[in-house]
């Protein structure tokens, strides 16, 4: 982990690592849709984690959202936590990471610790959602720094392409922030 706040990219399994990763990690402010803090109780919940709420329909504005929150959040000493697929997938896989982590890395100018997440799928079965026991794995990659002039969809691959590897192989500690 470095020393300076940094963006927390992570591959979205459940709820749980949102939650868990508020203990594992320096003060973190999560990205998160922002019609999850209109559900009752839960919402209240999440307005206490002092999130990043985005209307995702918003397109490009929903971007300038993560952004001018994501500032506000650094300035109060939070790491951002972002999940760039958007949604998690029930059987693990990895989707297609969304441009916005690449936009959001140059805008805030911060290294992105890809990390990876595996053991934690949640099933569908007659309409309910059944945890399934077992260990949860998390794995941190090294701290990934962007030059200013990077493509912001080339970045996305990049990341998603390290978040892969993550899963494909053990990874052992890793050196000082890789830069792209």
């Amino acid at each position: 982990m470095p020393a300076q706040p940094a963006i927390i990219l992570a591959k979205h399994q459940s709820a749980w690592e949102t939650v868990a990763f508020l203990c594992l990690f320096p003060p973190v402010s999560p990205v998160i849709k922002q019609e999850l803090l209109k559900v009752p109780f839960f919402g209240w919940a999440f307005r206490m984690l002092s999130p990043i709420a985005i209307d995702r329909g918003a397109g490009r504005e929903a971007l300038k959202q993560i952004v001018a929150q994501g500032q506000e959040k650094l300035a109060q000493g939070f790491w951002v936590l972002v999940f760039p697929e958007g949604e998690y997938t029930p059987d693990g896989r990895v989707m297609p990471f969304r441009t916005g982590i690449g936009l959001l890395a140059l805008n805030l100018n911060l290294p992105v610790v890809p990390l990876r997440i595996e053991g934690l799928f949640e099933l569908k079965q007659a309409r309910k959602k059944v945890a399934r026991p077992g260990t949860v794995k998390v794995t941190l990659g090294a701290p990934v720094r962007f030059p200013p002039d990077t493509d912001p969809a080339a970045i996305a691959r990049v990341l998603e392409e390290r978040v892969r590897a993550l899963g494909a192989k053990e990874t052992s500690s890793q050196g000082p922030t890789e830069r792209f």
